[in-house]
């Protein structure tokens, strides 16, 4: 199936996505929504538009697809702490400042800027360069998580002082308004169909194990988030999604009101299944997952029985989860 009939999906796969293009998903997607959005060349990209309740500008839609497939480019598969500590050349270039997130933006400009081929802005005026870099750059930076709370509470008091964000109409309003989305967009897996949340969380928590076995070879303390004997992947997730990835998704509601009411019964259903996790003993990710697409609660129980001191049955796993996701319908209806 084409990338741009599955992009737009909230449920869209990319693993299995990754395997049909021979392992380049995300030059596959972000050219077909460039294509899609109608922002590749010969199109012009003029910087008119994004005034209040007109949209997007074709040149913000241009930085926000831009921003969002760069954001982690060349990522080394270790944190700004580890780069720091270690003291990696990276975090002595950007004096351990969102090292990663600097190294990121500054080789998506570099490779565009001297890669035969790759110069995206060379059909820019100087006056949209400029746009386009000031953009992109405070969108990347944005998913430091070391900024998060800076960000959220700037977002909050923005809205605050105007509500409405369809009239937001300043370039730093907007630079604001974009960080927020990228930025919710990284936090966001947790809130997707569960067998892909499950399966980017165990990314996630294996990469951090991975870590922890690179500090202790330099000698260093290892990181209680990257330790083996501290580490339990359905805590870590039920913690995430507490502290980070529901104030987020809440404070982005005015924002994009509709979203917010696809993720959310999403997230309480990951959340439920998270906690199944957690009372049956569940640690560690470990090879040899089943798959669980949406509605397979059995296999959610088949993993936990697998583990020690599971009690739970698959009746028990999916009462849970409608429970979860009724009661988060319920709240919906009450905000509205």
């Amino acid at each position: 199936m084409a990338a741009k009939t599955q992009v737009y999906r909230w449920d869209f796969n990319v693993f299995d996505f990754a395997q049909s293009v021979k392992g380049k998903p995300l030059y596959n997607v972000t050219m077909a929504l460039l294509q899609d959005q109608g922002l590749l060349p010969p199109q012009p990209l003029a910087a008119s538009g994004g005034s209040p309740g007109g949209g997007l500008a074709k040149l913000e839609r241009f930085a926000i697809i831009l921003a969002s497939a760069v954001h982690d480019l060349g990522h080394p598969g270790v944190n700004n702490a580890f780069l720091v500590r270690s003291r990696d050349k990276h975090a002595l270039t950007y004096n351990d400042r969102s090292v990663n997130e600097n190294m990121h933006a500054s080789l998506a400009f570099t490779l565009a800027a001297e890669e035969p081929g790759l110069n995206l802005f060379a059909r820019f005026s100087p006056a949209e360069y400029e746009q386009v870099r000031k953009l992109v750059l405070d969108m990347v930076l944005s998913t430091d998580m070391d900024v998060h709370f800076k960000l959220l509470k700037a977002f909050e008091d923005e809205l605050a002082s105007a509500p409405d964000v369809a009239t937001w109409a300043s370039l730093e309003q907007r630079s604001l308004l974009f960080q927020m989305l990228v930025h919710l967009a990284d936090l966001a897996n947790p809130s997707r169909p569960w067998h892909l949340a499950l399966t980017w969380a165990e990314w996630v928590v294996t990469e951090f194990l991975q870590q922890g076995r690179r500090e202790a070879s330099c000698g260093l303390a290892v990181s209680d988030m990257c330790n083996e004997a501290k580490v339990c992947m359905p805590a870590a997730q039920l913690f995430f999604i507490e502290r980070f990835m529901l104030p987020t998704l809440e404070a982005f509601r005015p924002a994009a009101p509709a979203f917010y009411r696809l993720a959310l019964p999403w997230l309480g259903d990951t959340r439920a299944k998270w906690e199944a996790f957690k009372a049956g003993g569940v640690k560690l990710p470990r090879t040899g997952y089943p798959a669980l697409p949406p509605g397979g609660e059995a296999q959610l129980c088949a993993v936990l029985e697998g583990s020690s001191g599971c009690t739970c049955s698959a009746s028990h796993a999916q009462g849970q989860a409608q429970e979860q996701q009724q009661q988060v319908l319920a709240r919906i209806g009450q905000q509205q």
